[in-house]
């Protein structure tokens, strides 16, 4: 097995602001017209080309919007005083894959200031963190009845993990869910397919690159038996953000994950099947 990635692959953070004014102008024209034509529609806003969706989310987001420069779904509600939680930004894997975490965070600051949101210190919210590890394992088969609970684990972790979800195709299982969100979650499943069947482009560039660091010969997609990737990924949710070690902005965030993440694979285990009954 050889790790072709690893990073950040998601994160979510509610941010206490208000949305300003104009920008709500903006994003109910926006809005009206993805409505009228039924498609998202392009315009520009403080300079940057923003595409208003047709509807908002749950929880009293009115709009949702993207913004060209930036891999994330940014979420918005009109101005409320009861509410001050007015913004959700949701980052997504190709902009944390490409430019890590650090660099992520600049640029969504320096839009932020941008777009004319004031955010106070303890403004923000981290409410899920997801992050892949990528494995060149074309040898590999997923079996779900190989993954157990750590030893170790206490019964809430054990409680919070007892879900398992499998999907397979053509005999042949694909994915491997266990838990649920917003607790703790990890899932193993069949990168490569995913590559190839929703055309994401720049994870071979990713994959390969690391290869090329390491002086092996790049990958080729059209052949399973040397080019299978798999990836693991370790989510954890709002409410396992908070459990243990009350993990809310950026500060917590660098000083609690590291351990959070290392508990949540110590409690999960995939094991190599054998004839012990135990």
């Amino acid at each position: 097995m050889k790790v072709v990635h690893t990073g950040f692959d998601g994160i979510d953070l509610a941010l206490r602001t208000t949305v300003p004014i104009e920008l709500v102008d903006f994003l109910e024209e926006g809005k009206a017209t993805a409505q009228e034509l039924v498609s998202d529609v392009w315009g520009t806003y403080a300079g940057l080309d923003i595409q208003s969706g047709q509807s908002g989310k749950r929880g009293g987001y009115a709009f949702t919007f993207r913004i060209y420069e930036f891999g994330a779904v940014w979420f918005a509600k009109k101005p409320k005083a009861s509410d001050p939680w007015g913004l959700y930004v949701s980052i997504g894997s190709r902009e944390l894959a490409l430019n890590g975490l650090d660099k992520t965070r600049q640029k969504l600051d320096a839009l932020l200031t941008r777009l004319g949101f004031r955010i106070p210190h303890d403004g923000i919210s981290i409410n899920r963190v997801d992050f892949a590890v990528d494995i060149l394992a074309p040898g590999f088969c997923l079996d779900p009845d190989a993954f157990v609970f750590h030893s170790r684990a206490n019964r809430k972790a054990i409680a919070e993990v007892e879900t398992l979800e499998m999907n397979g195709r053509s005999g042949r299982t694909t994915s491997v869910t266990i838990g649920k969100m917003p607790g703790r979650q990890v899932i193993v499943y069949d990168k490569r397919e995913e590559v190839l069947k929703r055309r994401k482009r720049e994870w071979p560039l990713i994959w390969n690159a690391t290869l090329q660091a390491a002086g092996l010969a790049p990958l080729d997609l059209c052949d399973r038996a040397t080019s299978q990737v798999w990836r693991v990924e370790l989510r954890l949710g709002k409410d396992a953000l908070r459990n243990r070690k009350d993990i809310r902005g950026w500060g917590s965030l660098h000083e609690h994950l590291q351990a959070e993440m290392d508990q949540l694979a110590e409690d999960m285990t995939l094991t190599v099947p054998s004839t012990d009954s135990n």
